[in-house]
């Protein structure tokens, strides 16, 4: 099972060391990101959406548990807390995290630690029940055809006949749809068309600018504008 793994560290070093036991000791990970700072932490986080969080503690400008109360609990990843100071363990655990690591981190530790991810994994993927619905999507390209996860699109944009699909992984997809059919195909997947040209995925939005018809901002940096006769009708759906 390959996992992603987030490691946020305020000391460089260590977070590079934790990084390359990683890519000895557990291969199947694989680190999408390295963050210093509780900020860098949550931007990251709600484009990237990791299995694992190797989370240190004392950080300047907030702690490792002020990041897991900005975290939505239902997209809550693994923890692993990773800490000089051990007088944080009773407080980890009852935060709900898998493992407490003391720097400077044992292989050994690091490995068991990583197993009982897995186990959890398992366990959640056999007790899931199924979904109603697809959520994934067919996109036709010019190397076939492919399916994109509802929850990785961001927005999007009408271009003529024709739909461009944003996502997280910082990619865009031409199809030869149009923005009417994803409307009513998305409908029920807390998705919303805010103007004639853009649906947007209200999961992604980072700000609501209220002024004048206002504009949403999305978590790529991308401003949408919200168009007059579609703004009530946008918070009531937000409710």
């Amino acid at each position: 099972m390959k996992l992603k793994a987030l490691i946020v560290d305020d000391e460089k070093e260590v977070a590079n060391a934790l990084r390359l036991l990683l890519t000895y000791t557990c291969p199947d990970v694989e680190v999408i990101d390295v963050c210093h700072s509780v900020v860098d932490a949550i931007k990251s986080f709600k484009i990237k959406l990791p299995d694992i969080l190797f989370l240190d503690i004392e950080m300047p400008g907030g702690n490792g548990f002020d990041l897991l109360e900005v975290i939505d609990k239902d997209k809550l990843p693994h923890i692993i807390f990773t800490t000089a100071h051990s007088e944080y363990a009773i407080r980890a655990i009852k935060s709900g995290a898998v493992d407490y690591l003391l720097k400077p981190i044992d292989p050994d530790e690091l490995v068991t630690a990583v197993d009982k991810v897995r186990k959890v994994k398992n366990s959640e993927l056999k007790s899931k029940p199924a979904q109603k619905g697809s959520v994934a999507i067919p996109v036709t390209t010019s190397k076939g055809i492919m399916f994109l996860n509802k929850e990785d699109i961001i927005f999007i944009k009408a271009e003529g006949r024709y739909s461009q699909l944003f996502c997280r992984d910082e990619k865009s997809y031409t199809v030869c749809k149009n923005i009417g059919e994803y409307e009513e195909e998305l409908s029920a997947d807390f998705f919303f068309r805010v103007h004639k040209s853009y649906i947007i995925n209200c999961k992604h939005v980072v700000k609501i600018n209220s002024t004048d018809g206002g504009f949403v901002e999305m978590i790529n940096k991308k401003e949408i504008e919200i168009s007059k006769r579609k703004k009530g009708e946008f918070i009531q759906f937000l409710k």
